[in-house]
């Protein structure tokens, strides 16, 4: 039998939890929320650009509060097929597509620089929080739970204007 040669301590991310669900507040039951990701063009190991790990609580966050956030594992995998109907993109032109094509009403993008966040602004896209996970070190015990060749994540909540809904 293969034993631990030390025992590990549970582990409480009851703070994280908050934090996430509190960046999640304002959205409400049976809203769509649409997480800006690049194209992983048909790589496995590039599905939600290595912060994969990162997307587990608020997707139950969001099953928890009934309210649809994708791109989700199932969203993935039902639409890995040629034809489908594509989700992907972090450009705001991209964005804007999605957001039409799906109905989102919030929009999460990450690690957006000036020039990006200008560019929603513009279009009338209106920061609603922001979630900066560097602010998590001492609770994820300095170790970072995303790609290693990675800073941590900024996530950003838009909302989405009423006029691009459609």
């Amino acid at each position: 039998i293969d034993l631990l040669p030390i025992p590990l301590s549970p582990y409480n991310i009851r703070n994280i939890t908050d934090k996430v669900d509190y960046f999640l507040k304002s959205i409400k039951k049976n809203d769509k929320v649409l997480f800006a990701f690049n194209n992983p063009n048909g790589k496995y190991e590039n599905i939600f650009d290595g912060y994969r790990n990162l997307m587990e609580l608020p997707l139950y966050i969001a099953t928890k509060k009934k309210f649809l956030l994708f791109p989700s594992w199932w969203a993935v995998f039902e639409n890995n097929f040629e034809g489908a109907k594509e989700f992907w993109g972090r450009g705001i032109h991209d964005v804007k597509k999605n957001v039409e094509k799906f109905h989102a009403n919030y929009v999460i993008t990450y690690n957006q620089n000036d020039v990006e966040t200008q560019s929603f602004i513009l279009q009338r896209y209106k920061i609603v929080a922001q979630i900066d996970f560097s602010d998590f070190s001492e609770d994820l015990l300095n170790t970072p739970i995303w790609r290693s060749d990675t800073s941590p994540p900024i996530w950003k909540l838009y909302k989405v204007p009423n006029n691009q809904r459609k």
